[in-house]
């Protein structure tokens, strides 16, 4: 079982930390490549919006098909982007191979919970799972630190943020093949296809509304008007596809059922903080107090191990004691009181008084991370567990998606600067608020000690 989760946990680092490696470097990037402030933000974005949509899909993959195969799959789709856009000549190509980077995070984040989710009991699950919620966390705020990193150390530059987690990669691939056992998945596969590309779809215009309105175009104009007419047509064409197809990529019943309905909602404010208020904090540090890329990455360290200190000890709380509300609500309390701090910041806020806010942030991530997801696999047989441990991911990705580029434009609308950053971190504290409704709502079912 170690050597198992040491590879689940290689890959998983790896992926996740690609997803937000660019963070600090995103300046340099933009620079290399010849591009705006607005189009270099789909370097982030990329990624994030694949993955959102792939995740449910693979998560539907695990219940009918090997496990193992997709996991390596997820690994090799993985190395290749990292490769392709490493090599990127331009932007166009660069945010492809990003998007193709989030399609095998996207895989690793549904493989590494459903392998899990057979091999474990739920009650097992909590230790374990909060190794992944500590990698994720720490992946999520490590790789800003290491982007920073790389742009920083001369003869390196931006393209090596690709190349630097190659290594990872590829051990996790070995190991995976060596090690992985997982009973076989069995029965018809039949993917939902139309709701998928609908999904993609409006997840797309919703992401470029966000991120080119104000920019690009005004928000009161013809093209901002299209781009939300595409998304809204998009997801009701969705809603409509996954209540008539046989296999949906959102079943009905996870939707119907309290528990994972509330532990949607958890993941959902959890995406906007997780994603958004890391990046946006780097931006603060860099364009408003002056930080180098690197310094600014090494201000975010007593976040993450905060992060790491709330995702195993959470993890290992809750397998010990069996319960989850307790975890849930301390982290999302958390959150919320760190996120009302960090919205004081101004141009002449202390140093030591952002950092220290961001320790109960940090702790708040790890806490909720993987509890969201474990309370949503202990409502349900362990043939869902693949999909509804894509459906938790998948809006937490949406969630991240939208609120990178939704933040974005509050940022904006506040003038940007200290009193932009200080507006993002007030919504992320009512997100936080969202966090806390959903714990309390979850109850207090003990998690099953049986497979």
């Amino acid at each position: 079982m170690l050597a198992v989760l040491v590879g689940l946990l290689l890959g998983l680092f790896a992926t996740v930390s690609s997803a937000m490696i660019v963070a600090n470097a995103l300046p340099a990037i933009a620079a290399g490549v010849g591009a705006g402030a607005a189009e270099s933000l789909w370097v982030v974005l990329a990624s994030l919006v694949t993955m959102t949509v792939a995740t449910p899909v693979w998560g539907k993959l695990a219940d009918h098909r090997d496990k193992k195969r997709l996991t390596q799959a997820a690994i090799l789709i993985f190395i290749l982007g990292s490769i392709g856009a490493a090599l990127a000549p331009g932007l166009g190509v660069l945010v492809l191979m990003r998007a193709l980077q989030g399609v095998a995070t996207g895989g690793l984040l549904a493989m590494s919970q459903a392998v899990l989710g057979v091999i474990t009991t739920p009650r097992q699950r909590g230790a374990y799972a909060g190794y992944l919620g500590a990698v994720m966390s720490v992946a999520t705020l490590c790789g800003p630190l290491l982007g920073g990193l790389v742009v920083d150390i001369p003869g390196l530059g931006w393209r090596w943020c690709f190349l630097l987690l190659l290594p990872l990669a590829l051990t996790a691939l070995v190991i995976v093949q060596v090690t992985l056992r997982v009973p076989p998945s069995r029965g018809p596969l039949r993917l939902d296809v139309p709701g998928s590309l609908l999904l993609a779809v409006a997840v797309t215009a919703l992401v470029a509304l966000l991120t080119l309105g104000g920019a690009w175009f005004p928000w009161l104009s013809i093209p901002a008007g299209a781009l939300l007419a595409v998304a809204a047509g998009a997801s009701a064409g969705f809603v409509l596809v996954e209540r008539r197809v046989a296999e949906p990529i959102l079943a009905g019943r996870l939707l119907r059922e309290s528990i994972p309905r509330w532990a949607i909602v958890g993941s959902i404010a959890l995406g906007v903080v997780t994603f958004s208020a890391i990046l946006y904090l780097s931006q603060y540090l860099q364009l408003v107090r002056g930080y180098p890329a690197s310094a600014a990455g090494g201000l975010a360290a007593p976040m993450l191990a905060a992060t790491m200190v709330g995702a195993i000890g959470g993890g290992h709380l809750v397998s010990r004691t069996g319960r989850l509300t307790a975890v849930l609500v301390t982290g999302s309390g958390l959150l919320v009181g760190g996120f009302a701090v960090l919205a004081t910041v101004r141009d002449g806020t202390p140093d030591a008084v952002v950092v220290t806010a961001t320790v109960p942030v940090g702790l708040g991530i790890g806490l909720l991370m993987q509890n969201y997801v474990l309370a949503a696999q202990n409502a349900v047989g362990r043939e869902w567990v693949g999909r509804v441990s894509g459906a938790v991911s998948l809006f937490r990705s949406l969630a991240g998606a939208v609120g990178v580029a939704g933040l974005g434009a509050v940022a904006g609308a506040a003038g940007g600067g200290a009193t932009g950053t200080a507006a993002v971190f007030t919504v992320s504290a009512g997100a936080g608020v969202l966090s806390l409704i959903a714990s309390i709502a979850l109850g207090r079912r003990p998690l099953r000690t049986t497979l």
